[in-house]
């Protein structure tokens, strides 16, 4: 199996330091191809206003493409949903979006960061760089979905959430 790895350690290294929650989930990742906008409104838009965990996406999307998405969702959702800032806070009940043309992950201190690395599985941003990154920082308290896709961007990721628990 390749190694889509950011940080460099094999998978197996890796796990020694996902295990972080015994509880309850604490985030969802999900991950949807440039086709899945309507996938992802009727995913979300039943979602109560009080919904207790951060939801964290990446759209494959154009480069250049604006923040639509954030404002199609605040008008269908009931949860916030904005782009991701770098450095920002991950915060309970809102739903963050990786702003297009950044890889979006999320450090181990529960904050985001953006990067302009090189594409992962032909993507900027990919859904495997913000799987990968979640379950450092969450662990088994991570849910994964992938929604829609047109490569294997996102399986591996979801391998990882699932090995270790989520």
């Amino acid at each position: 199996m390749e190694d889509f790895s950011q940080s460099g350690l094999k998978p197996d290294m890796r796990l020694q330091h996902r295990n972080k929650t015994d509880g309850p989930y604490q985030a969802v990742v999900i991950g949807v191809s440039a086709g899945g906008m309507e996938a992802l409104s009727d995913l979300l838009s039943p979602l109560p206003d009080e919904f207790l965990w951060p939801i964290i996406i990446v759209q494959h999307m154009h480069p250049t493409q604006g923040d639509y998405l954030a404002e199609l969702l605040c008008r269908r959702c009931a949860v916030r949903a904005k782009e991701a800032d770098d450095k920002e806070k991950i915060r309970p009940g809102w739903i963050y979006l990786a702003p297009p043309n950044y890889h979006l992950l999320i450090e181990r201190d529960q904050t985001f960061s953006l990067s302009v690395d090189e594409k992962v599985n032909f993507a900027r941003p990919s859904i495997d760089v913000l799987f990968e990154s979640a379950v450092d920082a969450y662990g088994s308290g991570l849910i994964g979905i992938i929604l829609t896709g047109a490569n294997h961007d996102g399986a591996y990721g979801l391998h990882l959430i699932k090995q270790c628990g989520g």
